[in-house]
């Protein structure tokens, strides 16, 4: 069985973009049996001023656990006829921390997410690149940012050419929308959020081409657990 993430972007302003992500696409994805289906539907509305360098644009990212390649090729063929680009990749999902699961199948999962797709930095080899993303990154994030859920998604490969070349998912959760767009609860309390800010810019400079990076601001639902 293997993970699979496809991300849509509302490109062409598709006025009921959100009613078929959310409702017939789904439907035709379950017939092809899926191991595991959920779905994360960026906000429809978000902070006029944010710290965060969002994608202020309607997106869906759609995760499938998928039994074998005929069923990708299905999963493909479904997509390709959506209307607007959706590119896919093969991921090794890694969580760090463990997300609430307790929501039932349609339900949202509590609280919001920070769905991050990157790049490595450029000239940083993939041993290095790993190496600070798994073994610096990640617990340095956890002591910094009020997290209810880390999961690591290491690229594999794209589904199609046209994919853009990203190295890394990673799917943060927070308790709600304060926890995320507050800079003060994001990022320590009162007395750290300043010093937590740059430490976290020095940081993710080491191993992320922050040109390329994409951020968007979800809520989650399994579909099929």
């Amino acid at each position: 069985m293997k993970k699979y993430m496809f991300i849509i972007r509302n490109e062409r302003k598709m006025p009921d973009f959100r009613e078929r992500v959310f409702k017939d696409l789904p439907e035709e994805l379950k017939l092809t049996n899926p191991a595991k289906l959920k779905i994360h539907q960026t906000l429809e509305r978000y902070p006029l001023l944010t710290i965060l360098p969002l994608v202020r644009k309607d997106a869906a990212i759609i995760s499938l656990w998928l039994k074998s390649d005929a069923a990708l090729e299905k999963v493909r063929r479904i997509f390709g006829k959506f209307g607007v680009p959706v590119r896919g990749y093969l991921v090794d999902e890694s969580p760090y921390i463990e997300p609430d699961r307790s929501a039932s199948p349609g339900e949202a999962t509590p609280g919001i997410v920070l769905l991050t797709l990157f790049r490595k930095r450029k000239g940083l080899g993939e041993r290095e690149f790993m190496k600070i993303w798994f073994e610096e990154h990640s617990p340095f994030s956890v002591t910094v940012h009020p997290l209810k859920g880390y999961v690591r998604n290491v690229v594999r490969g794209p589904v199609d050419g046209e994919a853009d070349p990203f190295q890394g998912i990673v799917e943060e959760y927070f308790q709600d929308r304060a926890a995320l767009f507050n800079p003060v609860n994001m990022f320590g309390g009162p007395a750290k959020f300043l010093v937590n800010m740059l430490k976290v810019w020095r940081h993710v400079k080491t191993f992320i081409d922050l040109k390329t990076i994409e951020n968007y601001v979800c809520r989650e639902y399994h579909l099929i657990k």
